[in-house]
């Protein structure tokens, strides 16, 4: 009799310790499943408010700087909103830019080619996207799209330069209206 309480006992030490064990393990993974931050990769596309510069007449050929523009990123505060942090962002390319004039009529045949130059701190005139144009390019646009280069340090600055430089063969012998739109795609996410 002494032996089957003993047994009794025993199985019921163990018992409470394998209910102990069981109640500890699901707090754990209850806990960490809680605690554990699931925040799904943000992929979004930001748009910059469309600008107007003006290239003046010019009797100079070769490489003129067509206009110049400064924003702000925005780019913090976004993700932040999304609760990400600078650090997160992976990826910053091209969407479209497209430069187009502003007057019927006119087209941008002066150009041989324009190059898009980021400047921003610590980096100076960077050529980030540049069309060729040909000798008889005749239409009144001229858009840029992703070619693989990587933009994101120079977003993680708050400020940013952006300048517009065309290649002209001909004399510019009246002053041309250009419209310039950007917008680019902004990838970030948590770890590598």
């Amino acid at each position: 009799m002494l032996c089957t309480i003993c047994i009794l006992q025993q199985n019921n030490n163990i018992m409470r310790t394998y209910l102990s064990l069981t109640l500890t393990a699901l707090f754990i993974i209850v806990t960490i499943s809680a605690c554990k931050k699931t925040v799904e990769p943000l992929d979004y596309s930001k748009e910059y408010e469309s600008y107007t510069v003006v290239v003046d007449t010019t009797s100079q050929t070769g490489e003129i700087l067509l206009g110049t523009h400064d924003i702000q990123t925005d780019i913090t505060n976004e993700l932040a909103a999304q609760g990400f942090t600078v650090n997160n962002l992976k990826s910053v390319k091209i969407k479209e830019i497209k430069i187009e004039t502003t007057e019927p009529g006119k087209t941008l045949d002066y150009f041989s080619r324009i190059d898009i130059r980021l400047n921003n701190q610590g980096a100076g005139n960077v050529i980030f996207a540049t069309r060729d144009l040909g000798e008889f390019y005749t239409s009144s646009s001229v858009t840029f799209v992703d070619e693989g280069f990587e933009l994101k340090e120079f977003f993680k600055q708050a400020d940013m330069q952006f300048k517009i430089y065309g290649i002209n063969d001909l004399i510019i012998s009246e002053s041309l209206s250009l419209r310039i739109s950007m917008s680019f795609t902004v990838n970030a996410k948590l770890g590598n």
